[in-house]
């Protein structure tokens, strides 16, 4: 994520959105919000991981992303960037990271992930594959509870 200066009120927010919208219709599509987001690194988010946000975030299923749509997933994205941020200074915390979010899965398991969603072949995470990584993570947990409790009705 780009950041303004060092404040991230409501017009400065606004500001940057409207900077982005290069279309001007107060929305976002995938390629501006892509430009609007950077690693740590200073590169954009891998466009696969814009297209997985706007899915979560466009509550009025425009495929763009409205001001308000944004201010949910800037939101978003700083809490995941702080743990991101925290437990990733030597670039090999991210697994640390997922732990203190709350999911408990074996090392392997998310090993295999982070390999998947290193976009840059380098062995390292960038805050894009986190992301990634855990709306995938998130979306498989949603999948097994459905089908835990499909089970359990039928039991």
């Amino acid at each position: 994520m780009r950041r303004r200066k060092s404040s991230n009120s409501n017009t400065d927010l606004r500001r940057w959105f409207d900077e982005v919208d290069r279309s001007r219709t107060g929305q976002l599509n995938a390629t501006e919000l892509q430009e609007a987001l950077m690693n740590n690194d200073h590169t954009n988010f891998d466009i696969h991981v814009i297209i997985q946000m706007i899915d979560m975030f466009d509550v009025d299923k425009t495929k763009q992303i409205s001001f308000e749509e944004f201010q949910q997933l800037w939101a978003y994205l700083g809490n995941l960037r702080d743990a991101f941020n925290q437990f990733d200074v030597d670039k090999g915390g991210a697994i640390d990271a997922i732990k203190q979010l709350g999911f408990n899965l074996s090392r392997n398991f998310i090993n295999v992930l982070m390999a998947k969603f290193d976009f840059s072949g380098d062995g390292f995470i960038q805050f894009d594959g986190f992301v990634m990584l855990l709306i995938k993570i998130k979306q498989l947990t949603a999948a097994f509870q459905e089908i835990f409790k499909i089970n359990k009705r039928f039991a």
